[in-house]
């Protein structure tokens, strides 16, 4: 889960998003692709498909729609005591669902959710889950105009989301609303976030690339931009309960031949800055 501070580490917004025109084939191919996202890890294609990304596994339809993305991972360690050896395993799996309706993705649900750990091989903690709403997406004129969250808790306390545009079909606007309970509060209190006065540059933006590959983007990156452009800064009205902030987030770039970012340098407000690099083939 990802967490809300004062000032949101998540920004660079983004996603889940998706637009198109409304038709039965599935997303385009794309002329190039990108292979590694730092902390995301690296993509890996069969012909003009994604079949994975870090430890995501992704699954498609006999229309080459995007219908599954799976998670899973072990972690196991060890420890001793009295001079006993003893392992702990930790295990999960998770699998995402996507509702197309032609060329666009009207909603994503978690199809299913395992977690168990164990000690020396007695199970402890089991838990399971199935057929969970996740978001829905709704459209105006083949623009996603606004996301409702179904489980909030999956996506940092999100309820709501409503996007504007340009002309260029690029994010002008960005209003999130929902819920937080981060101390000193020890109750849910109502948030309401407000991106706005975007300034982008004329190049590639990758996410908008991955969207465009995939015809929808993922819950992993519903903080990230999907304009067609990189923004170069926006400015943010933040407001939790009585606690309101305004601050500004900056963007550089270092660009390849193709035009996309290889290097992000992003600084939210007066914190450090944060690069990300990005490689493409």
């Amino acid at each position: 889960m990802i967490s809300k501070t004062a000032i949101p580490a998540f920004l660079p917004l983004l996603l889940f998003l998706v637009s198109g025109c409304k038709n039965d084939k599935g997303p385009e191919p794309q002329p190039l692709k990108i292979l590694h996202i730092q902390s995301l890890g690296d993509l890996i294609y069969e012909n003009d498909l994604l079949t994975s990304m870090g430890n995501n596994i992704f699954r498609y339809d006999d229309r080459h729609r995007l219908n599954a993305v799976i998670r899973s991972h072990v972690d196991t360690s060890y420890s001793w005591f009295g001079g006993e050896k003893s392992i702990h395993i930790r295990e999960y799996y998770l699998q995402y669902g996507f509702v197309w309706e032609g060329a666009t993705v009207q909603g994503i649900k978690i199809d299913s959710t395992f977690s168990q750990s164990s000690s020396n091989g007695v199970s402890h903690w089991p838990s399971y889950s199935t057929n969970i709403p996740l978001v829905s997406f709704f459209h105006t004129g083949g623009k996603l105009d606004s996301i409702i969250c179904h489980a909030p808790s999956e996506l940092s306390g999100i309820s709501r989301i409503i996007f504007e545009y340009d002309n260029k079909n690029r994010i002008i606007r960005k209003t999130s609303h929902g819920l937080t309970s981060r101390p000193p509060f020890s109750f849910p209190v109502r948030y309401i976030q407000t991106d706005s006065s975007f300034e982008y540059d004329d190049y590639n933006n990758p996410y908008y690339l991955l969207y465009r590959q995939l015809g929808t983007l993922l819950p992993e990156l519903i903080f990230d931009n999907f304009s067609p452009n990189n923004p170069l800064k926006h400015t943010t009205f933040y407001k939790e309960g009585s606690l309101e902030h305004d601050y500004e987030t900056n963007y550089s770039y270092t660009y390849n031949a193709q035009r996309y970012p290889t290097q992000i340098v992003t600084t939210v407000g007066s914190s450090p800055a944060n690069t990300k690099m990005l490689k493409y083939e």
